[in-house]
């Protein structure tokens, strides 16, 4: 019986013991099964200096990086029945998050805080006042309620209230070791602590990749070289070696080189090769004067002018590539054709030389034109304005009023008929010989012709006192401004819209449930309170121990008692 006793005694010592010193890990293990992400970790009413010297501080306390956005605190006085607002984390743009990294903590504070605390770089503002004696706090995400903590004789808080701080104390969770403890008691989470900021922030930007240049196909996180943003689309500045941007190369040759040479105002060769001066119904708007340019090289045609009798026009900025033709209508123009008694139309450069000058006609029929091909004037009813010039699809035409076939005569010795345009053209032979370029001149591929050398040292524009010149495009550009700011810890940048420092992350993967970015963020360990062995618990076991024991061995302990009287141990 007494070795029955003595082994349950012992068993029982060691069991309760185990149970005692236990109790608060079983706790905190109980709340793990529901991991919540966001908590309240620190609480700060006053300073010794300042009442209003308050700051909250939030933390992850899940294993994955968790967004900041719509994350709000909100407090209650502890005579209020109502939450008012008093901060929110809210990202900059749609292509600028706020996020925070697993066990990492985001500092809300007084502006009074960061009076006292000069240097410290809080991650929102905490406006309002919280009172000393007992109030609530509450931290919400989209309307959804995170946590509470309550203090003093608050009416809101999780189980009971914690205790209240004084002027030189915070409220702190208790961290068992890595993991924050959670058991739905402000009274039993929370302990006070003295004052001071335990750990740096946690909070960190991510940029989300925008597209630039919406009408350019894929995604461009960059303006392309050589393209500028143009009234909210991305164009291409076709000769970037002119300063300034151009769309078209009007006025312009592109040489062998890929640069833009500007056309030179010259009375080049235009020839007048058609004219449609009847069109059946009304002729405004209908009637033209077809120009072509028979040149292998570019012509401006700014300051030529078109005659017609008494009538002028002066074009302007019209450039014709080498064989192109153009049409010029009469509604642009104001020159209208007679029908029954044509006159000329005469061409003439800018320095008043003629180019060209069309032959007249007689009776023009109804929506016939009056073309110039294989050298002869005559009648088509296959009017080609702005194309090749095609002879009539009658066995017959009309020329100057007299019935006439239509033969074509044959081509002159050196020159051959084009199938297409029916034109005599010149046969090119092989050993044409070309005169050499002048010095400051190269022979362009394309055409043959020798151009000018384009000076690399032309004279640019000096930049403003704010700008200077990018080596690259030669164009004046904004100078980054210098403040004198600390540099950013290693593994991170500074935003230079913000002046925030970042961590460098990218949004390369999503998660599966798609509720936010797979990225990876180093784990910041929250400090610890330095909780110590729990002496008090393990003595009041052994006190409970011996105080078993001695009610188990009552009666051995009697009569090993009366035997030690008898035998007159005390007596001596």
């Amino acid at each position: 019986m007494v070795r029955r006793i003595t082994f349950l005694s012992i068993v029982t010592t060691f069991i309760l013991t185990f149970v005692l010193t236990t109790l608060s890990v079983v706790v905190v293990s109980a709340s793990e099964a529901d991991e919540k992400t966001l908590l309240i970790y620190e609480l700060q009413t006053g300073s010794p200096s300042s009442a209003s010297s308050e700051f909250i501080s939030v933390v992850n306390a899940s294993t994955k990086p968790q967004r900041l956005n719509g994350l709000c605190v909100h407090y209650s006085a502890a005579t209020s029945e109502s939450w008012v607002q008093r901060a929110c984390f809210t990202d900059e743009d749609e292509y600028t998050q706020l996020w925070i990294v697993a066990g990492g903590v985001a500092y809300l504070t007084s502006d009074e805080f960061i009076a006292e605390n000069i240097g410290f770089l809080r991650d929102a503002a905490l406006s309002g006042a919280m009172a000393a004696s007992s109030g609530a706090v509450k931290l919400t995400q989209h309307t959804q309620d995170l946590d509470v903590v309550g203090w003093g004789a608050s009416n809101y808080f999780e189980t009971a209230s914690s205790s209240v701080p004084s002027n030189a104390q915070l409220l702190r969770r208790i961290v068992n070791q890595t993991t924050l403890q959670d058991t739905d008691d402000n009274s039993f989470d929370f302990v006070l602590m003295p004052q001071g900021i335990a750990a740096s922030s946690g909070v960190f930007e991510v940029e989300i990749p925008r597209d630039v240049c919406a009408n350019i196909e894929g995604l461009q996180t960059e303006v392309p070289e050589s393209f500028e943003v143009i009234e909210g689309s991305c164009l291409q500045d076709i000769c970037t070696n002119i300063v300034g941007f151009q769309e078209s190369t009007e006025g312009y040759e592109v040489n062998g080189e890929g640069l833009c040479v500007e056309v030179e105002l010259e009375g080049s060769t235009i020839e007048i090769t058609e004219l449609l001066p009847n069109v059946s119904g009304a002729d405004g708007g209908k009637e033209f004067i077809e120009l072509h340019n028979p040149n292998d090289f570019v012509v401006n045609l700014e300051g030529y002018s078109l005659v017609l009798g008494s009538k002028s026009y002066v074009l302007s900025s019209v450039v014709l590539s080498p064989g192109d033709y153009i049409a010029l209508y009469d509604s642009d123009s104001g020159l209208v054709l007679p029908n029954t008694t044509g006159e000329e139309v005469v061409l003439f450069a800018q320095n008043g030389d003629e180019v060209s000058r069309s032959s007249t006609y007689t009776n023009a029929p109804d929506d016939y034109s009056w073309i110039m091909i294989s050298g002869q004037w005559q009648f088509s009813n296959q009017p080609t304005p702005g194309g090749t010039n095609k002879v009539s699809l009658s066995t017959s035409s009309s020329v100057g009023g007299e019935e006439a076939e239509n033969v074509l005569a044959d081509c002159p010795d050196g020159k051959f008929r084009n199938p297409l345009t029916n034109r005599c053209k010149n046969i090119e032979s092989a050993s044409n010989s070309l005169v050499p370029c002048d010095t400051d001149e190269y022979r362009n591929p394309a055409t043959n012709r020798c151009n000018k050398l384009s000076s690399s040292t032309s004279s640019l524009k000096p930049c403003a006192a704010n700008q200077e010149r990018n080596p690259e495009t030669n164009r004046c550009r904004a100078i980054s401004s210098s403040d004198n700011l600390e540099p950013c810890e290693e593994g991170k940048e500074r935003n230079p819209e913000t002046n925030r420092c970042r961590t460098v992350a990218t949004l390369a993967s999503v998660d599966v449930d798609g509720s936010g970015p797979a990225l990876t963020a180093t784990i910041v360990d929250v400090p610890t309170p330095n909780t110590g062995v729990n002496w008090a618990v393990i003595s009041l076991a052994i006190i409970g121990s011996i105080a078993y024991i001695m009610y188990e061995w009552r009666e051995e302990l009697n009569k090993t008692m009366l035997k030690i009287r008898s035998a007159g141990v005390f007596n001596k």
